[in-house]
């Protein structure tokens, strides 16, 4: 049981990485488009940050209460 949880944890930890690095190249494409300036660079974060953060609510807003608790 134990050896199951730390490989669950090795996927999530996996996948948050890979997300991560999916995000940053979202940034960084779309900042070198606009002109490639640190202002161009920082409001495309903070826009794919709420984005995200959206995309969060969206699922939890139609999750099932237990699955939201956790």
């Amino acid at each position: 049981m134990r050896d199951r949880n730390f490989c669950r944890q090795i996927s999530h930890r996996r996948k948050c990485f890979f997300f991560s690095l999916i995000a940053s190249a979202v940034i960084i494409a779309i900042a070198e488009k606009k002109s490639g300036s640190a202002e161009a660079m920082v409001l495309t974060g903070v826009s794919v940050m709420f984005f995200f953060q959206a995309l969060t609510t969206f699922t939890e807003y139609f999750a099932e209460a237990e699955a939201v608790k956790s």
